[in-house]
């Protein structure tokens, strides 16, 4: 068993190895070094305590894009935030049914900010009146502030992250995961009694990331053990 890290520690160590994401999106291909995605998280961790949140507050990301998710998640654990990953609708067909369910879920929650594309921040602000916790409403690629150094780190006992069910069934139930959790599951996965990863894998995944094993196993996986992973929208399905 590796020694158990935060999801900060990790991304800093990921960022001093070569290995990175690649992002595909239609027929563009995106790489950014682990560096990179450090450096915009930390842009990201700024902008959030800029905006007024405070250690502890949860941060829910409704984002599809995997480069944006996986910058605001990181930023959030930096500024040492709660982020949660809740599903973004695929289509408008059935949007009230999707705000009702999601509105649920932030009240539950008591979050203080959700953080989404530009284009859904006019949506969630029909909501905000039902959430009387929720604060803010950010746009994604508003989250620009300068980089810097946070000095909020979280502890391993802290909750790394918050994921919920996709309410198919029932209400969406959260989850939350400390970051002591978080460094376990992924030792499991990349052990030998897992994928036994080794310093010659590459992970590839079409999974959306707020799945767990999309986010844990195929996203965090190679960022714990610096791989190389290639992350596909989860349409590539099809």
């Amino acid at each position: 068993m590796t020694h158990p890290r935060t999801l900060p520690e990790a991304l800093a160590d990921a960022a001093r190895a070569d290995a990175g994401y690649r992002f595909l999106s239609g027929h563009v291909e995106t790489f950014r070094s682990r560096a990179d995605v450090r450096l915009a998280a930390c842009r990201v961790a700024r902008s959030l305590v800029d905006a007024g949140l405070q250690r502890g507050d949860l941060v829910a990301i409704v984002i599809a894009d995997a480069e944006s998710f996986l910058t605001t998640l990181f930023g959030a654990s930096l500024a040492g935030l709660v982020p949660a990953s809740l599903y973004a609708p695929t289509t408008t067909s059935d949007l009230d049914r999707y705000l009702e369910l999601t509105a649920g879920i932030l009240r539950a929650s008591a979050a203080k900010a959700v953080v989404t594309t530009a284009a859904l921040a006019a949506v969630f602000a029909r909501v905000r009146a039902q959430c009387p916790a929720l604060s803010l409403i950010l746009a994604h690629d508003a989250l620009d502030a300068p980089a810097i150094e946070p000095d909020a780190r979280p502890t391993l006992d802290d909750i790394a992250f918050v994921q919920y069910t996709s309410g198919s069934t029932s209400a969406p139930k959260g989850v939350a995961l400390s970051h002591r959790n978080l460094s376990a599951n992924v030792d499991a996965i990349n052990g030998p009694a897992g994928l036994m990863t080794t310093a010659a894998d590459l992970a590839v995944s079409w999974l959306p990331l707020n799945h767990d094993m999309g986010l844990v196993g195929m996203a965090l996986g190679p960022l714990y053990s610096a791989r190389p992973a290639v992350l596909l929208p989860a349409s590539a399905r099809s």
